[in-house]
């Protein structure tokens, strides 16, 4: 993406609309997660499935809660997580042994078979690992680049020649993880645990994503 790109990306995208929809889906799914794990009595994949979703939407809340305080290197820290509970609930989403193959692997198994780089591999390319490196290096290491999300490190984008970084973007980037997320939850779902399909609350859901599409008029808005 050049230069110019980045730029009108980060001077049009609609930061408000974006939250919205993560607040929605967020607290939806969270109750709806809960439901699964069902005080601990679910078993097998579905107990599985219930841990990795939990994981996802207290993510998907805690860099919430830390985005509204404006915390944005620590909320970019959880969405970095995110991206791996997203990865892996794809996976369980498209295979029937994944939840239990994770939910029994010992820590050598897990390191072998769920790491970041194996699951983008067992993936066959759907995720992409230039996204996930840019997101260790703002909000996952320790790294220099970081500091561009700390609050008295924030240029203004309005400044002469013009800054790349609005920081309230990364409501727009937890957007497009949670709308992902919700697509591997509901595909999950029906597969480990379908007597907790709700097909008009994920109807209301996949509307949350649609309205917030619509008011997004950036074509370039999926680039970031």
């Amino acid at each position: 993406m050049d230069k110019q790109t980045a730029h009108d990306i980060l001077t049009s995208a609609d930061s408000e609309a974006a939250k919205r929809m993560v607040l929605k889906i967020a607290e939806e799914l969270d109750g709806l997660a809960a439901q699964v794990w069902a005080f601990g009595m679910a078993e097998g994949a579905r107990r599985a499935f219930a841990i990795v979703a939990q994981m996802g939407t207290e993510l998907m809340i805690g860099a919430s809660q830390l985005y509204a305080k404006e915390r944005w290197y620590a909320g970019a820290a959880l969405v970095r997580q995110l991206i791996e509970v997203e990865y892996l609930l794809f996976l369980f989403a498209i295979g029937d042994d994944e939840p239990k193959r994770w939910l029994n692997a010992s820590d050598e198994e897990a390191k072998k078979t769920f790491s970041p780089a194996q699951m983008r591999a067992r993936a066959q390319g759907r995720f992409d690992v230039a996204e996930y490196q840019t997101h260790c290096r703002i909000g996952g290491h320790p790294r220099v680049m970081g500091h561009i999300l700390l609050k008295e490190h924030i240029t203004p984008i309005e400044t002469t020649p013009p800054k790349l970084f609005d920081p309230s973007i990364q409501w727009v980037d937890l957007a497009q993880h949670v709308e992902r997320f919700l697509t591997n939850y509901i595909a999950a779902v029906a597969r480990h645990s379908p007597r907790n399909v709700y097909l008009d609350r994920f109807a209301n859901l996949v509307q949350a994503v649609s309205d917030w599409r619509s008011a997004e008029t950036n074509p370039n808005i999926t680039k970031i």
